[in-house]
């Protein structure tokens, strides 16, 4: 009895030891999984592995949670071979459920890096595991995860075998999930075989179910493909759309491999609509992204689009390079699919050295691949997956006839001689439609190869008047550069030399200053015309004082008409002073433009700038009496790197590109440029500009503009509601309204927010746009939803064009740029607040003076202390996100406090955290560290 009770006590003993272990490793485990510091629960487990005595099940435990921490930082490497050690402790011990589940995450792990025999591999393990334990939904998920792996490495055939497989158990076994996931594998596959609009057809399927289950990392897989679907189909819009969609839900939540290959997409996109300088940016952070994370696959697929992007870039050598290393990549991945396109890029390059005969091996070598493809596994697997399709359509048929049989068994005999009938014609049809389907796609075939080399017939056409125009264009600014550096060294060399009189210094120096403003205007203009091929240029509208432009044309073009002999004079037709809204900074650039080439072209005589109304447009005209033009010339005047003829490059110099730019920055604008000349006699160039342009964002008549907004004599009554997360920048605009007058509300989040302007019914609410939780477009939306339709204004630093029409499509009525420009709060407010005024007001305000603002920027330094700690511990863990919300706060209140340095710097960090461009991030961490130092000492 007592050796009985013994046993008994030591078996108990050792349940409480197992479970007590078994706790503890569960415990450590859950505990590094909360750290916020991934390396560092990593570093506990490995600790935990190594000197604690445990066995085997919790070795393999704690190797899956290090494998999981390691794939949470993107170390996919480090991941697998964690995962290594933990499937060969399981095999050891004859853990084969383990080994098989461990093995499928060596196989996912493995796809994400690119290196795909490893992912098929593990996967065939897992598989051979659930095949012989008999679970159905298992192995369709792997023969679903198996078709992704050799749909990436080009192998359709392959890819449509599993997916047969996959698709035949989830129709009798899988979730409405899993058949909407098989059916966008499947759409995939479409893509591969070129049949976008199928393809289409089933992923707009495949969207409508994924936004019912909210699987939203689907849907944004689905946009995806959609964006490939519609560039090849001619589409560009919505595949831009599509795909800038997916770009921001993966980069929102951290799917870097994903992200990766929207970036690519882009890149093609840009490519393929000769818009280099934009793909090769585009392609540089795929580039950045997939080799940071491991993605071999997906780099290689950035080099190739680089490399397209280099050589329409001319930079020859640069897309050699990036290509040859995608090569090695694809050679290292035995991944036929990459090798294959890179050919025709070998072969652009080739053409471009003049390397005829290798250009055309290469071209053949390309050509043959791909009627391999197109020819046979394309055919093949079209025919294949319109045969499966065909009988699932005549197996549906069988059951249905069974199910009619059972219930009516008199009707059997002719219910059978129907389905006889039925398939037999579907067989018949079916073998028709295979041979009809099989002739019409060689004869396509063949229409492409012959629609191919047209396309590279027009593209080396395209390359030889591109090299045509490049050599024009380095021949001109090398002449134009040289003539004023030239001048620049000579006149400089001599002071340094001592060759000037004391008395002629200053003249010297002025004919320095002048080449070097020359100079500088031929950078501006290159570099706006970067910006213009890049699609960067954008306007930022503002109201303009037209008394301001004209003065600066005077004061510029005086005197150079002056030193030839010429008159120069501005004739305004308007009242003065008047006021309008535009980009001044670019209308001024246009009309220099038009001033310059009239003096330059001008040999005698006068030059007259006339401004005037038309309709509801402002028309500038400048009138020369030069040189003049025929027809032929002023339809090409407009052209890049033109003028009128050689003649006249070599007579007056010049690029030919501020024109170009002129009629460029027109369309921004929604502006019309009119010419008119006569060779010999002069010429008219007119830049037409509507007074309410599209870019306008506010309703105020340009000719009601006051000469300056004076507030002294003015206060407003009413009620306003102002949101914003920053306390500081609540505290400001809070009380200079109520220096005007306004009951304010403030809160400083979304839903406070909402409640109170249900609540308090404000006449206006002024809303920011970046705050954490719930930014401004979704209270908005709050705010609809809750029946508040008062306007609401975007409060932002975010100002940019694209940025503002963002906003109005989303339901604002206008915005305010952060910092506050006072003259623009004035005018939103007299739209909608009334405005009060007497001679006792007007006392008061005078005895008051100026709004003291000196105890909100004390406490804006005194918090600015405060968050420079925890601006320095971001910074320090790499804390991106984090970063760059508090960043952006401190980028607007910044500004506003009269600290623009410190505003600057704020802004260049949070652009470059926007972009991920951490490259600079260092160098620009430490300026705006700085930057707070100087201000809050």
């Amino acid at each position: 009895m007592r050796f009985c009770l013994a046993i008994l006590c030591l078996t108990l003993s050792f349940a409480n030891f197992s479970l007590a272990s078994a706790s503890s490793v569960e415990s450590v485990i859950s505990q590094a999984k909360n750290l916020s510091d991934k390396q560092q629960g990593i570093a506990n487990l490995q600790t935990y592995l190594t000197e604690q005595k445990l066995t085997a099940r919790e070795q393999v435990q704690l190797l899956q949670a290090i494998a999981s921490l390691f794939a949470d930082e993107s170390s996919l490497k480090d991941a697998i071979a964690t995962l290594k050690q933990a499937k060969e402790i399981s095999i050891t011990h004859d853990f084969k459920k383990s080994a098989a589940e461990i093995s499928k995450l060596i196989g996912i792990y493995s796809y994400f890096k690119g290196e795909h025999q490893q992912a098929l591999d593990a996967y065939q393990f897992s598989l051979n595991y659930y095949v012989d334990v008999d679970i159905p939904i298992k192995q369709a998920h792997l023969y679903n995860n198996i078709g992704l792996v050799y749909d990436s490495m080009g192998k359709p055939l392959f890819t449509l075998e599993v997916y047969e497989k996959a698709s035949k158990i989830y129709h009798e076994h899988g979730s409405e999930e899993d058949q909407i996931d098989i059916r966008f594998n499947i759409a995939g596959l479409y893509l591969s075989l070129k049949g976008y609009r199928k393809s289409i057809e089933i992923l707009e399927e495949v969207v409508l179910v994924r936004t019912k289950l909210k699987n939203y990392y689907g849907l944004a897989q689905a946009h995806n493909h959609l964006g490939l679907a519609y560039k090849n189909i001619g589409e560009y819009k919505l595949s831009e759309q599509y795909t800038l969609k997916a770009l921001d839900y993966f980069t929102e939540h951290g799917h870097d491999s994903d992200a990766a290959i929207e970036l690519n997409s882009l890149a093609s996109l840009n490519n393929e609509l000769s818009k280099p300088a934009l793909a090769k940016r585009y392609a540089m952070r795929s580039i950045e992204l997939s080799d940071a994370e491991g993605f071999e696959d997906l780099k290689a697929y950035g080099l190739a689009q680089l490399a397209k992007a280099h050589f329409q870039l001319g930079e020859i050598e640069l897309a050699s390079i990036a290509i040859t290393e995608s090569d090695l990549i694809g050679k290292s991945l035995n991944h036929d699919k990459i090798l294959h396109q890179n050919l025709i890029v070998h072969t652009l390059i080739e053409t471009s050295k003049l390397n005829t005969k290798q250009a055309f091996a290469t071209l053949y070598k390309y050509q043959n691949e791909q009627n391999v493809l197109e020819g046979k596994n394309l055919s093949e697997a079209f025919l294949k997956l319109e045969s499966q399709q065909l009988n699932q359509k005549i197996s549906q048929l069988k059951q249905q006839t069974e199910l009619l049989a059972l219930q009516a068994e008199e009707e059997k005999t002719q219910q059978n001689f129907i389905v006889v009938i039925t398939i037999f014609t579907l067989v018949i049809i079916f073998l028709f439609y295979r041979r009809n389907k099989a002739r019409l796609y060689h004869e396509q075939l063949e229409s492409k190869v012959k629609d191919r080399t047209k396309e590279l017939e027009i593209v080396a056409q395209q390359l030889k008047i591109a090299s045509k125009v490049k050599s024009q264009f380095l021949a001109n600014m090398s002449h134009e550069i040289r003539t004023p550096l030239t001048s620049i060294l000579g006149q400089s060399e001599a002071i340094v030399l001592g060759e000037v009189e004391a008395d002629n210094l200053s003249e010297e120096v002025k004919i320095i200053h002048k080449n070097s403003q020359h100079l500088l205007q031929l950078v501006n203009d290159i570099l706006d015309l970067s910006k213009i091929e890049a699609g960067k240029l954008e306007l930022n509208p503002e109201m303009v004082k037209l008394g301001t432009i004209t003065d600066e044309l005077v004061n510029m073009f005086n005197y150079r008409a002056k030193q030839k002999g010429l008159k120069f004079t501005i004739q305004n037709q308007l009242d003065s002073p008047f006021y309008f809204y535009a980009d001044s900074l670019r209308l001024t650039q246009v009309l220099i433009n038009f001033c310059s080439n009239a003096i330059k072209f001008t040999e005698q005589g006068d030059v007259t700038l006339t401004i005037s109304k038309r309709d509801d447009n402002l028309v500038f005209s400048v009138k020369d009496t030069g040189i003049g033009m025929n027809t032929k010339q002023v339809k090409q005047v407009f052209d890049c790197f033109t003028q009128a003829d050689s003649s006249v490059n070599r007579r007056f110099g010049g690029t030919g590109l501020g024109l170009f730019l002129s009629s460029n920055i027109a369309d921004l604008m929604k502006a019309d440029i009119e010419v008119e000349s006569s060779l010999g006699e002069g010429s008219t160039f007119s830049f037409i500009l509507p007074l309410k342009s599209l870019n306008q964002l506010s309703s105020v008549d340009a000719d009601e503009c006051p000469d300056t907004f004076n507030t002294d004599n003015l206060t407003f009554t009413g009620k306003i509601l102002i949101v914003d997360d920053h306390s500081d920048i609540l505290r400001l605009i809070k009380h200079l309204l109520q220096k005007l007058g306004l009951n304010v509300i403030a809160s400083n989040n979304a839903k406070d927010a909402v409640s109170l302007a249900v609540k308090e019914q404000p006449q206006v609410i002024l809303l920011d746009i970046q705050m954490p939780e719930i930014g401004g477009v979704e209270t908005l939306a709050m705010l609809r939803e809750q029946g508040c339709n008062q306007p609401t204004y975007a409060l932002t630093a975010n100002a940019m064009a694209h940025e503002v029409k963002s906003y109005l499509a989303q339901g604002f009525a206008g915005y305010l740029q952060k910092p506050i420009n006072r003259a623009n709060f004035i005018t939103m407010l007299k739209q909608h607040f009334e405005v009060i005024e007497s001679e006792q007001l007007a006392k008061a305000k005078n005895n008051e003076g100026q709004v003291d603002f000196s105890d909100l920027i004390t406490t804006f330094k005194s918090n600015l202390t405060q968050d420079k700690v925890k601006l320095e511990t971001y910074i320090n863990e790499l804390d991106y996100q984090n970063l760059e919300i508090e960043v952006h706060k401190i980028a607007g209140a910044a500004g506003m406090f009269g600290f623009a340095e410190l505003s600057k710097r704020a802004i260049e960090l949070e652009s470059l955290l926007k972009s991920k461009s951490y490259t600079s991030f260092d160098n620009a961490s430490e300026k705006f560290i700085a930057e707070i130092t100087a201000v809050v000492v």
